[in-house]
């Protein structure tokens, strides 16, 4: 069974395999791909992952299709609801593919996105510009030398 590839253009939402959180169909093959205007990052956070471990796979691209850099091959338990296992992409899209096999399946997997700007930590150049107030040095959004990054206001902070 397989599903035609979406293009998921919010700035936020959900996915999940066909089914969550009841099992997911046997032979099941989708994608998604996450796009957001040009200059922004997409940020995916897995808050359940369920599938059987050698066989079925929730694999993430760094890019527009499987062909783009491999940012994560994902298979078995993972239950993080508290800290979800979060991905983020260096442009403006990630590829999600699911694949499963014959046999044995599981609940799948459920996840949410987030399309926005470069925050700090996040890789920046000449192109790739950082969110307001934040600075591009060394590739990475940053705060001046006279500041420090506050995590509570996710702001820099004279100090």
């Amino acid at each position: 069974m397989n599903d035609t590839q979406t293009i998921l253009r919010n700035s936020s939402g959900n996915i999940s395999s066909l089914g969550y959180p009841e099992d997911y169909p046997e032979n099941y093959y989708f994608t998604k791909l996450i796009s957001g205007p040009s200059g922004k990052i997409v940020t995916l956070s897995i808050n359940f992952l369920d599938t059987e471990k050698c066989c079925d796979f929730l694999q993430i691209f760094d890019g527009p299709t499987t062909q783009s850099s491999l940012l994560a091959n994902l298979s078995g338990s993972v239950h993080c609801k508290s800290v979800p296992y979060t991905i983020t992409s260096s442009s403006n899209k990630i590829f999600v593919c699911f694949k499963t096999d014959v046999s044995i399946s599981g609940a799948g997997f459920y996840a949410s996105y987030n399309i926005h700007e470069r925050r700090f930590g996040d890789f920046c150049n000449s192109t790739y510009v950082c969110e307001t107030g934040f600075l591009c040095e060394n590739g990475k959004c940053g705060c001046s030398s006279n500041e420090y990054f506050n995590q509570t206001f996710n702001a820099c902070i004279n100090g």
